[in-house]
């Protein structure tokens, strides 16, 4: 799997073992083939001694971090390097610890909720604080010292009201008391909850289902799963992230999964292989030739049959031509090749695999795994569902036993045989001959031995001499091969894998001869017909950017191609006896009958083209990073359902000439697009924005890719990076991003963990790799979940937001009410232990009710804020706050008045007059507090009583209002949240 960082390493006792990348140290040997890509630099090395090999040697080499392994990287001899052999490589650093200095160093930036928190705390400390306090002490000094009519020395009630608590009064609701602790409880609580919802969501069975009465034309939220959360492991998680001290890395993961998620505009997916898609290659179509024209064929006397997946179906896979039986004689011979070729795992005898053998049902235990060398993860996946859909039984190998496999690898790669364009087709070529004994039921039982192989489409194509066309055997002229590479080229440009199929019967004697299990084949089939080798294509890149670029460049002549001697009519058995081995499976495997092509291609995971809808809805857009070229890297995304047309991709490898810009449609020629991730920003900043709004970055690499995340994050885009937990090359970007999400490349994984041996080196190499990442999710977890922890954040955040907004405008209410007081010449309305107690008990306690708001159905359709330009308008912002809390201001201040009047005219004495504004304003306005006689403090006292039990009740009925932020109180009843009820009747 691509997206699977393992190595082979030779231990002390000469045996290998794989292990995570990460989990090396420096020094160790590590076994490499070509076309394996090494996770850090390392120097070839002699295989007996393992003493790293001098610069002059033939074998030298130094592979980089990330760089691939071709005969191109010997520099001194790259044409006599055979490709299929095993090479050792000694480490030259430690990968360990390259990724902990990546996620060390690396620095996330502030997420939005910071940066608006700072913005606020930045306009009260420089702004509204001093306006605050210089309006008070302009008020407080011209009533006590101006106006006071006690017979004191202005001086000294100067000093009185600078010494007593009055006078700060005003800004002691604006003072960083609960605020804070309410912040950071909030947090935890968020993050609390989005843990517990994720291992929830994991640990379910139920499905992911609609809104009911959703209309499926209308725009709808993503569907969710009803989940019940441990209120128990929510409490324990909640007190483990509000006390209990994280590592560096995890709690910067930590910190800010609730804020990130809420916030999130951008979700970067970096790796293709068990994240966005099945881990194994998927059956596309079958190619075959037929003595019918094919329904639909472009060319006569061939067929092309797509298939799809098909859960309900019998063997899983369905033929989408209705006509396909009409071509059951050509589908026939496919279909046994697919069932033999699918062997049981330690066993010879051939057969069906069952699906729960497996740890992807498309994956075989193929004997390819042991060849010493990679090939494409289609040879790897399981057909034999295919042969189900045909018709083949479970029984149908039952007379079928395996005794031989010959596997043959191109010899070399040189100059006469070039590579492909780049490192994502790179492949040695081989193929995989299977030579099965039949044997016949019934009183004459007679043994037969046939031969089937599957492979390269180039070298199987070389050792074909006939194709069967469904009535018999045709000869393979070079318009054939025309037609089998046509689509074989058409395939690989669509992102598909190929694999070519052939058969041939061997003769008793012939068969027996082959006296091993198992043989490696490394020279030419046909040894003439190499020198007289012809090109098809021109070695060198076209010009016309709109010309399809070639995979398979040069072949044998088929003039050039000899017959097999095993074939001829005199033939005998004493022929054999001065063979030898390399000439004999020579002769073995030429003049095979060509039985068909299987196109397989990377299926996404199911949903995943509906996730990527959900989330433009929401206002999130999701960018695929592929390390394919333009072309290949378009098939896939359209798949995913990207957009893939005018301006959609753009290239991040730099220009190979420096002068094209290697796009390969005129049009995004002409568009400009910047051509290399070093050209990016100066693209940005000269030409216009595309590379901030294009879901499609092709032939990208892990520094481009961590690159393009930087970029993102200058111009205000909150990134949720998401990848394979065993790539080790996705850590720093995992570090970098403002949130990383991992997935487990494959099934097997949710079994592993510590077990009797200890841990599993996967579970420990996925560890060190997701450190840095807030959250993983299992291979099988539906990609919905991720949408629901999203619409969850969004919900926690809003909530705390409106939470947040409700405390902070009763402080403000408070600060404001206090200053009235001041202008209306009014003793405090409220006392200090009055002040403390709203501040302190009934704000926080009325604030945490916002947490338990129910879900808002729009949540997942509002448009998210970028993390730049935080709260350009504060104007507007302090208008919201003075129109929400003017009432529950001048409300309590008029009540105190009335209070204040009322109990004065209750207390006086008889014959008195009643209290007038004089009174009321002039005495309590301009004398201290502490100078009132004992019936002015308690009247003062009951009134200030009158104007806290006023204020509380106007604060509660003002929370109501507060619950949602989209929607008023008739489409939301106060009543919906629970908790808020029950806190408001405490308060």
């Amino acid at each position: 799997i691509a997206s699977v960082s393992l190595a082979r390493i030779q231990t002390s006792n000469n045996s290998s073992i794989l292990l995570p990348f990460n989990l090396l140290l420096e020094g160790d040997i590590i076994l490499l083939h070509c076309g394996e890509k090494t996770r850090a630099r390392v120097q070839s090395c002699f295989p007996d001694t393992l003493q790293p090999i001098p610069a002059s040697h033939a074998r030298y080499a130094v592979l980089e971090k990330g760089q691939m392994l071709k005969p191109s990287a010997f520099v001194n001899s790259p044409s006599s390097i055979p490709a299929h052999e095993i090479f050792h490589f000694k480490l030259l650093e430690t990968p360990l610890l390259d990724t902990l200095n990546s996620m060390l160093y690396s620095r996330r930036p502030d997420s939005v909720i910071y940066h608006q928190l700072h913005v606020i705390t930045t306009t009260l400390t420089q702004s509204v604080i001093w306006s605050i306090f210089a309006a008070s002490l302009v008020i407080n000094v011209f009533r006590y010292a101006f106006l006071s009519n006690t017979g004191v020395r202005r001086i000294d009630e100067a000093l009185i009201l600078l010494s007593n608590a009055q006078f700060y009064s005003a800004l002691l609701p604006l003072l960083p008391f609960s605020l804070p602790i309410i912040c950071l409880i909030a947090r935890a609580y968020g993050n609390a909850q989005i843990i517990c919802l994720h291992e929830a969501i994991q640990a379910s069975t139920e499905d992911f289902k609609d809104e009911e009465n959703i209309d499926d034309f209308d725009a709808a939220p993503p569907p969710t799963k009803e989940v019940e959360t441990d209120y128990k492991a929510l409490w324990r998680v909640f007190k483990s992230q509000l006390f209990t001290p994280h590592p560096v890395t995890a709690s910067a993961s930590a910190n800010g999964r609730v804020e990130s998620l809420a916030t999130a505009t951008v979700i970067c997916s970096i790796d293709r292989e068990g994240t966005v898609s099945m881990p194994f290659p998927t059956i596309d179509s079958l190619f075959f030739m037929s003595d019918q024209a094919g329904i639909g064929a472009a060319v006569a006397n061939t067929v092309v049959l797509d298939l799809k997946e098909e859960p309900f179906a019998r063997s899983g896979v369905r033929f989408e031509d209705r006509e396909w039986k009409s071509y059951m004689d050509s589908l026939k011979p496919l279909g046994l090749s697919f069932l033999l070729g699918t062997l049981h795992n330690g066993n010879s005898k051939a057969g069906l695999v069952p699906d729960t053998m497996r740890v992807d049902p498309r994956a075989g235990h193929h004997p390819v795994e042991n060849l010493g060398f990679p090939v494409k993860p289609a040879r790897q996946t399981c057909l034999c569902r295919v042969s189900r859909e045909i018709g083949f039984s479970d029984t149908a190998v039952d007379q079928f036993s395996h005794s031989t496999s010959i596997n043959w690898v191109n010899p070399s790669v040189d100059p006469s045989y070039p590579l492909p364009l780049n490192d994502y087709h790179f492949e040695v070529p081989s193929s995989r001959s299977l030579l099965f004994s039949n044997s016949t039921p019934g009183a004459g039982q007679t043994v037969s031995f046939q031969l089937f192989s599957e492979g390269n489409v180039d070298l199987i194509v070389q050792a074909c001499a006939d194709y069967w066309c469904g009535s018999g055997l045709e000869m393979m002229t070079e318009a054939a091969e025309r037609k089998i590479f046509e689509f074989y080229q058409n395939a690989v440009h669509s992102d598909m894998q190929v694999i070519a199929y052939s058969y041939r019967p061997v003769a008793d004697a012939v068969a027996r001869r082959l006296s091993s299990h198992s043989y490696i084949f490394n020279a030419p089939l046909h040894p003439s017909a190499i020198k007289n080798e012809t090109p098809i294509i021109s070695e060198k890149a076209s010009t016309d950017a709109t010309e399809v670029p070639t995979l398979r460049r040069r072949k044998p002549q088929r003039s050039n191609m000899t017959a097999s001697v095993i074939d001829s009519p005199v033939f005998t058995e004493n022929m054999l006896e001065s063979t030898t081995e390399t000439t004999y499976i020579r002769e073995v495997l030429k003049c095979q009958t060509f039985l068909g092509l299987a196109a397989l291609f990377y299926e996404p995971k199911p949903n995943i083209s509906n996730v990527i809808e959900d989330l433009k809805l929401a206002g999130i857009r999701f960018v695929y990073f592929s390390e394919a070229p333009e072309r290949e890297s378009k098939a896939y995304s359209e798949r995913l359902g990207l957009e893939i047309d005018w301006n959609s991709c753009i290239l991040l490898s730099p220009a190979v000439d420096g002068t094209s810009s290697g796009y390969l449609e005129l049009h995004d020629m002409k568009a400009q697009l910047p051509r290399g991730v070093d050209k990016v920003r100066a693209h940005i900043e000269n030409v216009d924005d595309v590379p901030l709004r294009v879901s499609l970055f092709a032939e990208a690499s892990p520094p481009s890719i961590l690159e393009m995340i930087r970029i993102f994050q200058e111009y205000g885009e909150v990134v949720v990076c998401l990848g394979s937990s065993l790539n080790e090359m996705n850590a720093e970007s995992f570090a970098t991003a403002d949130l990383a999400v991992a997935v487990d490349p494959f099934l097997a994984m949710k079994g592993l963990g510590v077990g009797s041996g200890g841990v599993s080196p996967l579970v420990l190499g996925a560890g060190i790799t997701t450190a840095p990442c807030a959250l993983r999710f299992n291979f099988d977890t539906s990609v919905y979940s991720l949408t629901q922890l999203i619409r969850e954040a969004r919900t926690l955040v809003m909530n705390a937001q409106q939470g947040f907004s409700f405390h902070f405008g009763c402080q403000m209410a408070l600060s404001c009410l206090t200053l009235l007081s001041y202008l209306f010449l009014l003793p405090p309305i409220f006392t200090g232990y009055q002040m403390i107690w709203l501040l302190w008990i009934i704000l926080p306690i009325q604030s945490a009710a916002f947490l338990f708001t129910p879900h808002d159905p729009d949540a997942m359709k509002l448009m998210p804020v970028k993390n730049s330009d935080h709260m350009k308008d504060k104007w507007r912002s302090a208008q919201y706050y003075v129109t929400r809390f003017a009432m529950t201001s001048c409300g309590t201040v008029l009540i105190f008045i009335l209070a204040l009047w009322h109990f004065l005219n209750v207390s006086r004495e008889p014959g008195n007059p009643p209290p007038d504004a004089a009174m009321l304003f002039g005495k309590f306005g301009m004398v201290s507090w502490l100078r009132l006689d004992p019936t002015e403090a308690a009247v003062l006292l009951y009134a200030q009583h009158i104007a806290l039990f006023y204020f509380v009740i106007s604060i509660v009925v003002a929370s109501a209002t507060f619950l949602s932020r989209t929607r008023n109180v008739l489409e939301l009843p106060p009543w919906k949240n629970q908790v808020w009820i029950v806190l408001a009747l405490l308060t």
